[in-house]
């Protein structure tokens, strides 16, 4: 797996990644798209709806899922 990069690197051309932050001090880990200016993320009980999410301070590409 990739290293964690800042997140000023991440690309932003709609490519789905994992991302990083703290959110009340604990850290999270999400999966998050650039749309329309800011960051999203999939939330299933949003009917699969893109959301913005907390500000992020890293990213790394996606694994490759399973064969």
């Amino acid at each position: 797996m990739s290293e964690w990069q800042p997140i000023e690197t991440a690309p932003k051309d709609g490519t789905a990644i994992l991302v990083s932050g703290l959110s009340h001090g604990k850290r999270y880990i999400d999966i998050n798209v650039w749309r329309r200016n800011e960051w999203h993320c999939f939330h299933p009980e949003d009917n699969g709806y893109t959301v913005p999410v907390l500000p992020a301070t890293h990213w790394q590409p996606l694994p490759e899922p399973p064969q």
